[in-house]
């Protein structure tokens, strides 16, 4: 189950935590279906393992930790829409 949080600096993340990061490849495929994702601007983010992308030029990057399992985060408010979006998509996925 995916889960949508507020976190300190008003963005939002979409967790789950029973993913492990092994499983971030097959999340990618679920979202590349629905949204057209743009790594042209992909990195390891600061702090940990992830990868970040693009989706309607919102900033976004996905990764894994011990505390939420795999995340997909948007890296500034302007994005928490798209962060909504991909919840409601991979809630869909998880139910059929």
């Amino acid at each position: 189950m995916w889960k949508v949080y507020d976190i300190s600096n008003g963005c939002k993340t979409c967790d789950n935590l029973h993913l492990k990061a092994e499983d971030i490849p097959d999340v990618l495929k679920i979202l590349e279906k629905e949204f057209d994702l743009d790594y042209s601007k992909g990195a390891v983010s600061g702090g940990f393992a992830g990868l970040d992308f693009c989706i309607e030029n919102k900033q976004i990057t996905v990764g894994w930790d011990n505390w939420s399992g795999v995340f997909i985060m948007s890296q500034d408010s302007d994005g928490n829409n798209i962060i909504d979006k991909i919840e409601t998509l991979l809630n869909s996925c998880s139910e059929e």
